[in-house]
């Protein structure tokens, strides 16, 4: 059962009296119990690892490193001006004499 609503007029404010979903959290210990599972019950694999799969990791590794620092390109200014918010120093108080 889930607990009422308790913003004002009952929703968010794009949406007022339709509640607002808050997402569910990862059952952790069913995660667990399914990682233990499949490390236990491990069987051994006929498998052949092609030549070629070297070279298919590889380009998927280029890929997706070629992919975030075209991302970084085009998205530059707004990462940029995030950082320097995040880190902007205060400035000091102004020091009186008394």
């Amino acid at each position: 059962m889930r607990a009422p609503d308790r913003s004002p007029a009952g929703g968010g404010k794009d949406r007022p009296g339709i509640p607002r979903h808050r997402p569910r959290r990862l059952p952790l210990a069913g995660i667990a119990a399914l990682a233990l599972t499949t490390l236990v019950f491990v069987r051994p694999a006929a498998a052949y690892i092609d030549p070629g799969t070297g070279s298919y990791i590889l380009q998927t590794v280029l890929g997706v490193l070629f992919g975030l620092l075209y991302a970084l390109k085009i998205y530059w200014q707004q990462v940029k001006a995030f950082v320097l918010r995040v880190f902007a120093r205060k400035p000091a108080p102004p020091k009186t004499e008394g």
